[in-house]
C-alpha cells in the first residue's frame, strides 16, 4: 500500500447498502429458524472476526442441541491447541447418557493441517447420529480445506464479520428491540460513536442504559440525554485528545494519552488506523471550511455527531493544509513498520508522536487558531 492510498482513505471501508448492514441479522435469524424447526445438524462451523456474535451463535446451537439432555452429562468442551483429532472424534462417537445426543464444542480453532482436515472430513462422511460437533474458529474458516468443504455439505457454516461503523446504530437498535426497549436514532448514533465497534463493550453499555431507563413494566425508551449522562466518552475522546495534543505539539500529553490507549488494550495498528482516519476527516473538513461550507453541513457530510462537532471543527483549524502530506507519510511509515518490524510496537508509536510533535510550532496559527 502506498502513502497516497493511506492519504486518500483507501484503507477505509466502503459504505454498505442496507442489505449488507443487516447481513449479521440475517445470519442469526436463519440460524434461529433452522434450530427452531428442530433441524440439528452433525456439524456447525462458527467463524469470523466478531467474537460476541460468534459466542452467542454457539450458545444458540448448544441450547437447541442439548434439549432433552444436560450440560453436565452431554456437553464436552475442548480447546483446539490442547486436543487431538482423535479426542474430538472419540467424544463425538461416545454413547450419550440420559439425552438424545452429545454436543462437542471445539474452541479457538486456528489452522488445520491437511492430515487433520482429512480425518475430520472422513468423520463427516459418516457422522454419529447422536452427536453435534461445533467448531468455534478464531478467524475465518479456510474453505479450501476438505473438512470445511464437507462441513458445508452436511452442516451449517455461519460467519460473523466485524461490523462497519455505519452498521453499528442499526445493530444497537436491533438489540434494544430484542430486549423490549427502543432507542432514538441520534442516541444510537452517539452510543456507537462513543463506544466504538467493540460489540461486547456496546452490549455492556446498552445493559447500563436499559437499567437506567427501565420502567415498572420492564420497557423504556433511550433518548440522547440518557446516553450523554450514562455512557463514558473515554474511547472517543482518546482519539480527539491525541490529535489535539499532536496539533498543539504537546509531546508529553500526547504520549500520556497514547499510553492510556495501549493500557486499554487498543491495538497499535488500530491506533494508527484511527489516527489516519481522523486526519483524513480533518483534511476534508479543512477543505470544506476554506470553501465556506457551514459547520452543520460539514458534520452531516462527514457523519460527525453534533455532540462532537464543535471540537471536531476546532481541530480542523489547527492543521494547515500543507501539513497533511507529511502527516500521512509518517502514518504510512509507522503502519508499514508495525506490520513488518520485530521492534516493540510501542516504540514505533512513541517515535510517531515525537516525529509529529517535532514539526513547526503553533500549527493553529496557520489557520487562525490560538491557544
Amino acid at each position: 500500500m502506498s502513502a497516497s492510498a493511506f492519504w486518500n482513505g483507501k484503507r477505509a471501508r466502503v459504505s454498505s447498502t442496507n442489505s449488507e448492514c443487516d447481513c449479521y441479522t440475517l445470519a442469526v435469524d436463519a440460524l434461529k429458524q433452522e434450530l427452531k424447526q428442530g433441524q440439528i445438524k452433525p456439524i456447525y462451523i462458527v467463524s469470523g472476526s466478531e467474537d460476541l456474535l460468534k459466542r452467542e451463535a454457539v450458545s444458540l446451537i448448544m441450547a437447541a442441541a442439548l434439549v432433552g439432555g444436560t450440560k453436565e452429562l452431554n456437553l464436552t468442551s475442548l480447546l483446539w491447541k490442547e486436543s487431538k483429532v482423535d479426542d474430538i472424534l472419540h467424544a463425538c462417537r461416545s454413547i450419550p447418557m440420559l439425552g438424545p445426543r452429545n454436543v462437542v464444542v471445539v474452541r479457538h480453532v486456528e489452522s488445520l493441517s491437511s492430515e487433520q482436515s482429512g480425518q475430520l472430513a472422513d468423520y463427516l462422511a459418516d457422522p454419529s447420529p447422536h452427536a453435534t460437533l461445533i467448531f468455534l474458529c478464531s478467524g475465518n474458516a479456510d474453505m479450501r480445506l476438505k473438512f470445511f468443504k464437507k462441513a458445508k455439505d452436511v452442516g451449517t457454516i455461519t460467519s460473523f464479520k466485524t461490523l462497519y461503523s455505519n452498521q453499528l446504530p442499526s445493530w444497537v437498535n436491533s438489540r434494544m428491540r430484542e430486549q423490549g426497549f427502543s432507542i432514538d436514532a441520534d442516541a444510537a448514533s452517539l452510543l456507537a460513536d462513543t463506544v466504538g465497534s467493540d460489540l461486547a463493550a456496546l452490549n455492556e453499555a446498552m445493559e447500563r442504559l436499559i437499567l437506567f431507563v427501565a420502567g415498572e413494566d420492564g420497557t423504556g425508551r433511550v433518548a440522547l440525554a440518557d446516553v450523554e449522562q450514562c455512557i463514558s466518552r473515554t474511547r472517543v475522546y482518546s482519539v480527539f485528545e491525541l490529535t489535539d495534543a499532536l496539533g498543539r505539539r504537546r509531546a508529553d500529553q500526547a504520549l500520556q494519552i497514547l499510553i492510556s490507549m495501549l493500557d486499554n488494550r487498543e491495538q497499535p495498528i488500530r491506533i494508527v488506523a484511527m489516527i489516519a482516519r481522523h486526519f483524513r476527516r480533518l483534511l476534508q473538513a479543512t477543505d470544506a471550511l476554506a470553501q465556506g461550507e457551514p459547520g452543520d453541513s460539514i458534520g452531516k457530510h462527514l457523519n460527525v455527531h453534533r455532540f462532537f462537532l464543535d471540537d471536531f471543527l476546532r481541530q480542523a483549524k489547527m492543521f494547515a493544509p500543507a501539513e497533511y502530506a507529511s502527516l500521512f507519510q509518517k502514518l504510512f511509515a509507522t503502519d508499514r513498520a508495525l506490520k513488518s518490524s520485530r521492534v516493540d510496537p510501542k516504540l514505533h508509536l512513541h517515535n510517531l508522536v515525537l516525529s509529529i510533535c517535532a514539526g513547526e510550532a503553533s500549527v493553529g496559527q496557520h489557520a487562525g487558531y490560538s491557544n
